[in-house]
């Protein structure tokens, strides 16, 4: 199911999966393996950590004074050139700003508010821009009173995605807990971006503020994986035994995340975790909770846990989907009000229950249908896995070069080389086979990390150079109704006659020797990896 609904994915973007007949299979969790046959030993799935990458930058802006960086892409029709979009303007935190100001672009005055600025770039390095494709005066939305009316009369810019096939991007703004969207098609001029709904004081829905969207190619919709409030005890859950703290919206909610949907970006669903009739605003009264992702309500979690922001996106030809979704827990009221502590200067109070700081983000796996809207398929196989490191305001979804996936953040890009988001590492002997493919017509590959370590020994080598990783190519029969019915061992692709020492490598060549007959294109197989001390994270081909 994964390997079918990736391939999918990845002919409608077409890349270097689609161009060597084979989408690249990734390994980010047991779940990505073949049962049969069943792996063998101890195989951990094990996630990296963004890497700062000191040879790149962002482009210039105030990030220490809240700009933003929340949407990066390749530039459609223009390989190697890439794009970012930038809030200008809006602190994000605190609420209340100092009264700057900045021009509109009627060129009428000077108009404080939020300018959304494109940047481009071919290197990482220089950035050409900016130019302002949309700008959203303070106060021009509708105004109702809130918590804070001087923070409800500035807009925050959330999310943004595109559909490649039309050049259409989607943009989510929130104006207190109205969500807005905006629309552009190849955004590359000034004040290109226009309200779906026909004016600034128009919404599309109010809900919770945090609004993420995706565009799902395989249903040809926007997908926002919403941040939605749910209630403990309208679930079953005694929130004395969960929320022990409460924060700016008391004790007996928390934030899990659910999903709209719309096919023109401003007529949507309702979260599909609410079960209410009608929904009427950002509380719900009834829940789908098959509909929503929250905390496993285990120990595997800590009882408080929420989800704030969720950033999904596709790694590459691969179509697999990711995310990085960000936690949240509150404290203790008397520990928020000691100097300096959390988020800083405190804000959202409410009867003296404040908003915490957040606490990391987290790696989560989409699901094996490849339908983000599946809320109960996606894994969260990486939770104790930070994503980046601490205050870290990640907002953008990465750009996906040859070699790298690149996160271009505010004040700072990070980077993972390409595919090596998770892998399967063994620390012993281990085995895994993958999921069926067609034998495609080039070279196969394996993205892994087998190196050897220096280290203390006596009179030679010793752990340090434990690791090794072989390869075995086997033809799979199955059954009309999918399952498998047998696998044979190739004759010369054993894997004795295919065996990696002492190297990385993102595309290392699967050779047999003595060379085996060729194997005819478009056969079914399958390939079974022994391995130790090793991270096997993708294979695919030239």
């Amino acid at each position: 199911a994964i390997a079918v609904a990736a391939a999918a994915v990845a002919a409608a973007v077409g890349g270097e999966g689609a161009a060597g007949g084979m989408t690249p299979l990734l390994f980010m969790d047991l779940d990505d393996l073949a049962t049969e046959p069943a792996p063998w030993g101890k195989l951990l799935p094990r996630a990296n950590t963004l890497q700062p990458q000191p040879q790149f930058a962002p482009p210039k802006c105030n990030y220490t004074g809240g700009d933003t960086v929340f949407a990066a892409f390749e530039v459609l029709g223009s390989p190697g050139e890439y794009e970012v979009f930038v809030a200008v303007g809006r602190p994000g935190e605190p609420y209340r700003r100092p009264l700057e100001t900045m021009r509109g672009p009627s060129g009428d005055g000077d108009t404080p508010g939020v300018k959304i600025e494109r940047f481009t770039t071919t290197d990482f390095k220089s950035w050409d821009g900016p130019t302002t494709v949309l700008f959203l005066p303070d106060g021009s939305g509708s105004r109702e009173l809130g918590f804070h009316p001087d923070d409800g009369t500035i807009w925050t810019a959330k999310s943004m995605d595109r559909n490649p096939a039309t050049g259409e991007y989607l943009m989510f703004a929130s104006y207190g807990s109205d969500a807005h969207t905006f629309t552009a098609v190849k955004p590359a001029t000034p004040n290109c971006f226009v309200p779906t709904a026909g004016s600034l004081k128009a919404k599309n829905f109010k809900d919770h503020d945090d609004c993420n969207v995706f565009f799902q190619q395989s249903t040809e919709e926007w997908v926002d994986l919403q941040i939605m409030y749910e209630l403990y005890d309208a679930v079953g859950l005694d929130p004395a035994k969960i929320k022990k703290y409460c924060d700016n919206v008391g004790n007996d909610t928390r934030r899990v995340v659910t999903a709209r949907t719309s096919r023109d970006g401003g007529n949507w669903t309702q979260d599909m975790g609410c079960a209410d009739a009608k929904q009427d605003g950002e509380h719900c009264k009834t829940f789908n909770v098959s509909a929503l992702v929250g905390p496993c309500d285990c120990p595997d979690d800590p009882p408080d846990l929420e989800f704030y922001r969720i950033r999904a996106f596709v790694l590459g030809a691969s179509g697999r989907v990711a995310a990085h979704a960000l936690d949240y827990v509150p404290s203790p009221h008397a520990v928020v009000y000691s100097p300096g502590y959390g988020r800083q200067p405190l804000w959202y109070c409410s009867d003296g229950c404040c908003h915490g700081p957040h606490s990391y983000e987290e790696w989560w796996i989409g699901p094996a249908s490849g339908d983000v809207t599946d809320m109960g398929g996606w894994r969260r196989s990486h939770k104790d896995t930070h994503a980046v490191s601490h205050d870290i305001w990640l907002m953008a979804q990465p750009i996906t070069t040859a070699s790298q996936h690149v996160w271009v953040d505010s004040g700072t890009v990070f980077a993972l080389d390409l595919y090596r988001l998770a892998g399967i590492y063994s620390p012993g002997n281990g085995e895994f086979s993958t999921p069926a493919f067609a034998m495609p017509s080039s070279e196969l590959w394996v993205n892994a990390d087998v190196s050897w370590q220096g280290g203390n020994y006596v009179g030679g080598a010793d752990e340090g150079h434990q690791a090794y990783l072989m390869a075995a190519l086997h033809q799979v029969t199955t059954y009309p109704n999918g399952s498998v019915a047998s696998v044979k061992q190739l004759k010369g692709y054993e894997q004795e006659n295919c065996i990696i020492t002492n190297t990385s490598g993102l595309a290392l060549p699967l050779v047999w020797t003595p060379t085996p007959p060729p194997v005819p294109v478009g056969t079914t197989v399958q390939l079974r990896f022994y391995f130790r001390d090793a991270t096997v994270y993708a294979v695919g081909a030239k």
